[in-house]
């Protein structure tokens, strides 16, 4: 048997096991961002929404970037968590897209806010969770906590990422004073 079907193994056994996740294996940032949404959500804190919409931007076009600069990540990803098609896309959907809908939903309901942007706040807890995860040597490279791909696939992602994190708050905000209802129905909030 070799290392990767090792691997591969190991993956399907945390898998079966209900998380995809074991004790000492990193927690995926998809699952930081899904905790901090259904908190904030549950709680209905209203401040977190802006952050939490910049830090979901993040993660979905992180997922897409990946799946889009390597051809083969898609693949291994579903060997990965011994998932069918079906199961995949509805984690995608559960994972990626929910949260950030959610949180879009939610930025209807939060004003503009005094102090450090929003997306500031999204990127330096990403920036924090990549510093607990990395491993030594390895800046950008989360081969270890995902699926193994080469730096410069990782350095797009993470650029996507970034990208996503500044640009996400500002477009729908725009997008939202471009629709003649939601500028009518802000209208009616104030």
């Amino acid at each position: 048997m070799n290392v990767r079907s090792v691997q591969v193994f190991r993956h399907k056994d945390r898998a079966r096991a209900g998380t995809g996740i074991s004790i000492g294996m990193p927690i995926p940032y998809t699952y930081v961002n899904l905790a901090l949404v259904l908190l904030a959500t549950s709680l209905d804190e209203r401040r977190m929404y802006p952050m939490l919409f910049c830090n979901s931007a993040a993660v979905a076009v992180s997922f897409y970037a990946a799946l889009l600069v390597d051809p083969t990540a898609k693949r291994r990803l579903m060997e990965w968590g011994d998932y069918t098609p079906v199961g995949f896309w509805g984690r995608d959907l559960l994972g990626h897209v929910a949260p950030l809908l959610l949180m879009a939903a939610k930025l209807r309901r939060v004003g503009k806010q005094p102090g450090v942007p929003p997306w500031i706040w999204s990127m330096a807890m990403h920036a924090t969770w990549l510093a607990v995860v990395r491993r030594r040597g390895a800046v950008l490279d989360l081969s270890h906590v995902y699926v193994p791909m080469s730096a410069t696939h990782w350095r797009a992602v993470w650029l996507c990422a970034a990208i996503a994190h500044v640009s996400a708050l500002p477009t729908i905000t725009g997008l939202r004073s471009a629709i003649p209802y939601a500028r009518a129905e802000s209208t009616l909030r104030s």
